[in-house]
């Protein structure tokens, strides 16, 4: 083991050469003793390992498996060299921000929302559709490696219908100001709260703000529940108008009215970039990325670091029904 890349409240996550197998360099992720008491947690950790190995896609970041390190088990993950969207966030409003942010921007989310898709009708080798949810769509989640490829990674609260993989009662799951309305109040939800969750992360991207962030958990999840979504025009009005209108589909907080799959969200804003006549390659999205977080993200190491964390908000604090599915 070489260095520590990040610790969590339910993990710590270093980074490694193996001395057998491929790749050489990975991440290795070891949850720490007393989360594997709690059977939620350990179900959590076998299903992540279980899920991330069956994934391939591009705009995924790669499980290899659980593994025996010092006498304790580790999950074993792609080693990801770039910089996240949290990083990229905090830059984008620079002195000499221009419309090409808001181009690459649709691409990169476009790729992620590929990534997604490839998640939410995911199969086991049986065939049976898994009808998995990442739960989890945020910023942080999301590398941006050297070579300008987003991956989405940490599927540590992943969830199975299928798999009947529960949340401990009473407890929520995720990064608050990214949970999509339907599922802090408690009511059935589906693929469609990654769909809101990207929503946000694309709002936040192309106005260089927080949609829903306040001095408390509390009044972060009111806003979400009511208060009202500004079309990010307001804050960057040389956004394109089809562009808004893409972002605000997204944010709809009826689920109903939202958009329904990844990947029409992806083909959206492809159309997007052909109507512009954009054709942005990954060579073009890393120089971009170079660029704002220069020099941060010269020497930038990141990778997924934290998964499973609960947030210590009850269920009861914020909804009026549990949830059912």
């Amino acid at each position: 083991m070489l260095e520590v890349l990040g610790r969590g409240g339910m993990a710590t996550v270093v980074r490694a050469k193996r001395r057998v197998g491929s790749p050489a360099d990975v991440a290795l992720k070891f949850p720490h003793p007393e989360v594997l008491q709690d059977p939620y947690a350990l179900e959590a950790f076998h299903l992540e390992s279980e899920l991330g190995q069956s994934l391939r896609h591009p705009s995924l970041g790669e499980t290899y498996g659980i593994e025996a390190v010092d006498g304790r088990e580790a999950l074993v993950l792609e080693l990801i060299r770039g910089v996240s969207l949290h990083t990229v966030h905090e830059r984008l409003l620079r002195p000499s921000a221009d419309e090409r942010d808001f181009f690459v921007v649709a691409s990169l989310v476009a790729q992620v929302a590929h990534g997604l898709q490839a998640l939410h009708v995911h199969r086991s080798s049986d065939g049976t559709a898994l009808r998995a949810v990442h739960r989890d769509v945020t910023p942080k989640n999301i590398i941006v490696t050297h070579d300008g490829v987003p991956k989405v990674i940490d599927f540590g609260i992943a969830f199975s219908a299928v798999r009947n993989f529960r949340t401990a009662t009473g407890m929520i799951k995720g990064k608050v100001s990214y949970m999509a309305p339907e599922y802090l109040r408690g009511l059935a939800w589906d693929h469609r709260i990654d769909i809101w969750s990207l929503g946000v992360v694309l709002w936040e991207l192309l106005t260089g703000r927080r949609l829903f962030s306040s001095s408390s958990p509390t009044q972060t999840i009111q806003a979400i529940l009511s208060a009202p979504i500004p079309s990010p025009k307001k804050l960057r009005p040389e956004i394109p108008d089809e562009l808004a209108r893409i972002v605000q589909r997204t944010l709809a907080r009826d689920s109903l009215e939202r958009t329904p799959t990844a990947t029409l969200l992806a083909a959206e804003l492809e159309e997007f970039l052909e109507t512009y006549d954009i054709h942005e390659h990954a060579s073009g999205a890393a120089a971009w990325i170079d660029e704002i977080t220069a020099p941060a993200a010269s020497s930038t190491f990141e990778r997924a670091v934290l998964s499973t964390e609960t947030s210590p908000i009850a269920h009861t604090a914020v909804i009026s029904s549990k949830r059912s599915r």
